[in-house]
């Protein structure tokens, strides 16, 4: 079997969002194979993209004075709690006496426990992980147990209220790239160079060695960028095609080469 990177087209990405794509593989990483890598070579790939990654949000992150920061704080604590009460009523629902509802309160309660920490991520690996959470509860296999336990609103509500703050968070970014510093431009193409490094390191061993470690970790990089590739395909309004999945090559990614 050939193992493949999958397409995204990372200029195609605002800052926040290019930083979450690389934000993700350590999230999920430590959500589901916290002690995948032995390879010291990966290991130290994967430190060198951590280091410099954080470098990278620090730089790119807004001003406090700047005047939505106190919306963005009050809208953040709002979905913080639109969090808990849809947890709140599935972990009731797993408890139920009634065994259908107790089944899909359980199913629910697995699906969320990779967000147990989300409310102490930070703004923009939150805006994420709740569009993730969110993409999964619109799939067929848990959209009967949602409407069985009658959470629609619950989760209408969190929806509602993170597309409210990464509006308000996007304007206040869309205001700090007009002052945008050379450096965050120069910090992004190095960091985009080291992530087109460890791509292709992982995909090479993966296909050299059918290793359980590579093929997971080619698996958890591909779980991100096909999330960002399809909101890059929903912005434009159009769907990713299969044609466009097929001629995918190598790291067609790394369209950041033109940057």
């Amino acid at each position: 079997m050939k193992h493949t990177i999958t397409n995204l087209n990372l200029i195609k990405l605002n800052d926040d969002e290019f930083g979450a794509v690389i934000y993700r593989i350590f999230t999920d990483m430590e959500a589901f194979s916290p002690d995948l890598i032995t390879d010291p070579i990966l290991t130290a790939y994967l430190d060198r993209l951590n280091a410099q990654s954080h470098v990278y949000l620090n730089s790119t992150s807004p001003i406090r004075q700047h005047a939505l920061t106190e919306t963005i704080v009050a809208t953040n604590k709002t979905r913080n709690t639109a969090i808990r009460q849809l947890r709140q009523i599935i972990q009731l629902a797993s408890e139920s006496v009634e065994t259908d509802e107790q089944e899909s309160g359980e199913t629910l309660m697995m699906l969320l426990k990779p967000y147990d920490n989300i409310r102490h991520k930070s703004y923009s690996a939150k805006s994420f992980a709740i569009d993730n959470l969110l993409e999964h509860f619109s799939e067929s296999k848990y959209t009967p147990l949602v409407s069985k336990l009658n959470i629609d609103r619950y989760v209408t509500r969190l929806q509602a209220i993170n597309d409210e703050f990464k509006q308000y968070f996007d304007r206040r970014m869309g205001d700090m790239a007009k002052k945008e510093h050379v450096d965050v431009r120069a910090l992004r193409a190095q960091l985009a160079d080291l992530y087109r490094e460890v791509m292709i390191y992982v995909q090479a061993m993966a296909n050299a060695t059918d290793h359980e470690q590579y093929v997971k970790m080619k698996f958890i990089i591909n779980a991100g960028r096909k999330n960002f590739a399809n909101l890059l395909a929903r912005r434009k309004g159009l769907k990713a095609s299969a044609k466009a999945k097929k001629d995918a090559s190598l790291i067609a990614v790394d369209e950041s080469q033109q940057q």
